[in-house]
């Protein structure tokens, strides 16, 4: 006869929700954590950040190869400040 696996108790409930929110919390400024371009507004036509720049007729999203960039420079921006403090 098979026995059922242990049970977990409270602690080990808690070490897992701990690890778990230790993981969620890596700051934004990280440099392993790409910058989403549709984080930043757009410097080419001034889309607010969360929106498209514009839709296409088949309601595909346009994002501006100048919001691209802009995404791009702030990673090179925050790796190099990650190097200087050992992170990277």
């Amino acid at each position: 006869m098979e026995h059922p696996p242990p049970r977990k108790t409270i602690e080990d409930l808690r070490n897992t929700v701990d690890k778990a929110q230790r993981i969620a919390q890596v700051p934004s400024d990280h440099p392993a954590m790409p910058t989403s371009p549709l984080s930043l507004g757009c410097p080419h036509c001034g889309a607010d950040p969360k929106k498209d720049c514009q839709k296409t007729r088949g309601e595909f999203a346009k994002v501006h190869l100048a919001r691209i960039r802009a995404a791009a420079a702030l990673d090179r921006r925050k790796r190099n400040k990650g190097i200087a403090r050992g992170l990277a």
